[in-house]
């Protein structure tokens, strides 16, 4: 079973090409820098709960993790 939530992006940056989101999780609360074709493709591991952030503006957590 997983749990689906919507992530806030708190600043982004764009460094000659390449945009990074300072993404803040909904279930811990961490703060993590993700480059755009990271979401993109297979995610960005949350540091502090494991959960995974992904290009939609989405996080997925699954129970027992």
């Amino acid at each position: 079973m997983s749990e689906n939530r919507a992530y806030e992006v708190l600043d982004s940056i764009t460094e000659f090409g390449r945009n990074r989101w300072l993404i803040k999780c909904p279930f811990c609360g961490s703060t993590v820098w993700a480059y755009t074709w990271s979401l993109a493709g297979s995610g960005k591991r949350c540091p502090g709960c494991g959960a995974k952030h992904t290009w939609e503006h989405g996080t997925v957590r699954r129970e027992g993790k």
